[in-house]
């Protein structure tokens, strides 16, 4: 008869969906339909509008999405054989990344396999989430080590994308531009990109296992991939 009988294969099944919305937490503020709003006015104010016909599910998972705000673990955890600071206080949206890259999604592993990327976290105005809507990151104007040499290698660092495996370091970024926070229903919202970084590729500005202040470089935007959007609201 021409109706559909089955989901669109394209965007998640149903159940995903409750599933998602089942991972909220009742009477929080910080909701899948919140972020989508906020999503959409970060875009508007850094000029990208997003078609009012436009779903999330083109963009987000919602259902890999991980709540931080109240993380009890280790402050540190191990990805790609390098360690990162764990987002505590964060909410991480997640991108729709799956089969984004070719068949091949070793590079979100979480069990340290072959092929597992290690983790980073870039940029913290609400333009840093153009990219989501563009395809990826590029190189900024800023690039302040690009005649500086890797801490380990030796090599001149170059030009590329910033990223850092700390989250203190991305945080403070995020403070010290305060007018870089949204306001959406009264919320004052910071975004973090969380990345994964192909281990190989990395430039490093300083060394993660000796100072919490670590910069990496990669000068191949290729080698960095977004998969989640971090939220936390600014502090009063």
């Amino acid at each position: 008869h021409g109706q559909q009988t089955h989901p669109d294969a394209s965007l998640n099944h149903p159940w995903f969906d409750r599933r998602a919305s089942l991972t909220e937490m009742e009477g929080d503020w910080l909701t899948n339909e919140f972020f989508w709003k906020a999503f959409c006015k970060c875009l508007a104010d850094a000029g990208h509008t997003v078609a009012a016909t436009t779903r999330p599910e083109e963009f987000f998972d919602f259902q890999h999405n991980r709540d931080y705000r109240s993380w009890d673990g280790p402050p540190k955890e191990v990805r790609g054989g390098i360690s990162y600071g764990v987002p505590t206080g964060w909410k991480r949206f997640a991108c729709r990344v799956k089969g984004k890259y070719g068949g091949d999604n070793a590079w979100l592993r979480l069990d340290g396999g072959p092929g597992e990327w290690a983790v980073a976290y870039h940029g913290t105005t609400y333009t840093a989430l153009v990219p989501i809507l563009n395809g990826g990151l590029a190189a900024g104007a800023a690039q302040a080590y690009a005649q500086h040499k890797d801490v380990r290698t030796g090599q001149i660092i170059g030009r590329g994308v910033y990223c850092t495996p700390s989250m203190q370091v991305a945080e403070s970024y995020a403070n010290s531009r305060g007018s870089g926070a949204t306001v959406i229903d009264g919320h004052g919202l910071f975004f973090v990109l969380q990345c994964r970084v192909r281990p190989a590729a990395i430039k490093r500005c300083h060394d993660e296992d000796t100072s919490d202040g670590a910069y990496w470089v990669l000068n191949d935007p290729a080698d960095i991939r977004m998969y989640g959007v971090l939220v936390k609201k600014l502090a009063k």
